[in-house]
């Protein structure tokens, strides 16, 4: 067997045979020629040791490894709640994305609407504005006759007939009187 790499060797102590004498000396130690002590004791007693550590090595070593385990999944959890946590904010930042795209289109399809109204009445101004300066034009243009010249242009009520010719006359005279004015 292997020894533990954790565990200090075990100083295992074989107990003394005689230990109440400790202080006398035994006839076996007395003897000098006699039996050798028997060593199978001993070696019985290192394997047992031995297997004894070898087992609290094993059950260490098992702990670490569940202890890993649970740290490896405790990490990898943590990586899935990261990874979700990721994942979820990506999809609220590309919801809000096309949201936000959405509302821009929609603003620049007004703009552009906007924008055609504002040529369409720019061009109605300048047709407008190109007819009131033609008629100041041709305002000022007309000569203004003397005060003498008026009276003979005061028209004539027993020449004009019908319902348009007395718009026309009343329009005529009314023009006559401003212009006396």
């Amino acid at each position: 067997m292997r020894p533990c790499p954790d565990i200090p060797s075990l100083g295992v102590r074989i107990p003394a045979v005689n230990r109440h004498r400790a202080g006398r000396r035994t006839k076996a130690v007395r003897k000098s020629g006699g039996r050798k002590p028997k060593k199978s004791a001993s070696r019985s007693i290192d394997k047992a040791a031995e297997r004894k550590a070898a087992l609290a090595c094993e059950r260490k070593q098992k702990r670490r490894d569940l202890e890993r385990a649970r740290e490896e999944a405790a990490r990898q959890k943590e990586r899935e709640s990261r990874q979700q946590a990721v994942d979820n904010a990506q999809a609220a930042l590309d919801k809000a994305e096309r949201e936000h795209e959405k509302r821009a289109a929609a603003i620049h399809a007004e703009v552009e609407a906007l924008e055609k109204k504002l040529q369409a009445e720019d061009a109605r101004w300048h047709k407008e504005k190109d007819r009131l300066d033609a008629a100041v034009r041709r305002a000022a243009l007309v000569i203004p006759s003397p005060p003498d010249a008026l009276t003979a242009a005061m028209p004539n009520r027993n020449l004009v007939s019908g319902i348009f010719g007395a718009a026309c006359l009343n329009r005529a005279e009314r023009i006559h009187r401003e212009f006396r004015q």
